[in-house]
């Protein structure tokens, strides 16, 4: 038992120091190693918030970051153009746009899709654009999860140009398989650990 606890105690005193001399070096891998650089994450942040042309964006815990609500185009639950109520009037054609910083724009495709269907075709419909400059693929999957509860009738997908840039400094997000259960389940207890991290820059540097 002395033994036992004598190296229970070893392993728990190595972790903790290794734990907090990463955290005071200010050591942070990606809690999503596999999908984008953290560096990545915050280049992106960096950038809106120097260039403020079309967005302003903020962290968000799975899309990685997201348009700050009632900034620019975006409104204030943080989809682009005029808000729109989860309840529905389905008299009223509803179409989901998932993009990136193509379908941000305040008179973009989405808009003009949205326009010659009420002018030209007498078909009334109304758009929610779940679009963020530089997402790929990948984050708008996360966004259409979220979306499904506005009950669109048709989702128009708009995706390319970040999968192929992102692609240069790795796979593309179609290589990646999904997590199991346990994968998931063991990401989600350790992944905030320095130390977790640590052992994922050296896996998937």
């Amino acid at each position: 038992m002395k033994n036992l606890l004598f190296s229970v105690s070893t392993i728990l005193l190595f972790f903790g120091v290794l734990e907090l001399t990463l955290s005071l070096q200010g050591f942070n891998y990606s809690h999503f190693p596999r999908v984008v650089k953290h560096s990545y994450n915050k280049l992106q942040i960096d950038y809106w918030e120097k260039e403020k042309k079309i967005h302003r964006i903020i962290p968000h815990k799975s899309r990685l970051w997201a348009a700050k609500p009632g900034e620019f185009n975006a409104n204030s639950k943080g989809y682009m153009g005029e808000e729109v109520s989860v309840e529905r009037n389905y008299s009223v054609k509803r179409i989901l746009f998932l993009g990136d910083s193509c379908s941000v724009l305040k008179i973009s495709y989405p808009d003009k899709s949205v326009g010659i269907l009420n002018e030209k075709y007498g078909i009334q419909a109304e758009s929610i654009i779940a679009a963020v400059a530089g997402y790929s693929s990948y984050q708008g999957m996360l966004f259409m999860e979220e979306s499904m509860k506005y009950k669109p009738d048709v989702i128009v997908s708009y995706f390319g140009w970040n999968d192929h840039w992102l692609a240069q400094g790795g796979g593309p997000d179609n290589e990646f398989k999904s997590l199991n259960f346990f994968e998931l389940k063991t990401f989600n207890m350790f992944s905030n650990f320095r130390s977790y991290q640590l052992l994922h820059y050296f896996i998937y540097p």
